[in-house]
C-alpha cells in the first residue's frame, strides 16, 4: 500500500487505516480456479491511484496451464504476462490500461474447493460508496489528493 501510495503522489499511509476522501485501501487475495475462473476486460477507475501493485502467488505451468492476466496493447491485441512471472514476483501497471484475466484452464472441471488455479494479491484504493453497493460515479473522488 505504501509503495502504491508513494508512486501515486500520495502520503505513504494514505487511506491505509481509515477512510480518506471517501476512499479506503482494500487488500485482497484473488483465486481464479481451474475450470474457468476469469475477470472481464476492464479499466480501473481513476480515484487517486496511478499504479496498481500486484503480487503473483501461483505458477503458470504448475498450478494452471491456460489463461491468465492480459492487457490490451497499443495495437488492440491481448498480451499475456503470467508466463513471465514467478510466485512472489510483484509488478506494476497503470490502472487505465485495459486488462483482465482470461479463463483459467477452461476445459477442466470447475472446483472452487481446489487449491490450484491462479492466485494473486494486491491492494487497491476503493470507494467507500462502491463497497456499500452505491453508485460512486458522481462522488468527485478522482485525483482529489493526487499531485
Amino acid at each position: 500500500m505504501s509503495v502504491r501510495n508513494q508512486l501515486s503522489g500520495l502520503s505513504p499511509d494514505y487511506a491505509t487505516k481509515t477512510e480518506e476522501d471517501g476512499l479506503i485501501s482494500f487488500p485482497a487475495i484473488q483465486h481464479y480456479p481451474r475450470g474457468g475462473g476469469w475477470m472481464e476486460e476492464h479499466i480501473d477507475p481513476d480515484i487517486g491511484q496511478k499504479v496498481v501493485l500486484s503480487t503473483v502467488l501461483s505458477k503458470m505451468g504448475k498450478d494452471y496451464n491456460e489463461g491468465g492476466l492480459f492487457y490490451i496493447n497499443s495495437n488492440g491485441k491481448k498480451e499475456f504476462v503470467d508466463q513471465h512471472l514467478e510466485p512472489g514476483d510483484s509488478f506494476l501497471f497503470k490502472p487505465n490500461i485495459k486488462h483482465g484475466v482470461a479463463p483459467i484452464d477452461p476445459l477442466e472441471k470447475l472446483d472452487w474447493e481446489a487449491d490450484d488455479g491462479r492466485w494473486m494479491m494486491f491492494s487497491a484504493l476503493i470507494s467507500i460508496l462502491s463497497l456499500k453497493g452505491l453508485d460512486d460515479s458522481a462522488a468527485g473522488l478522482a485525483t482529489k489528493n493526487v499531485a
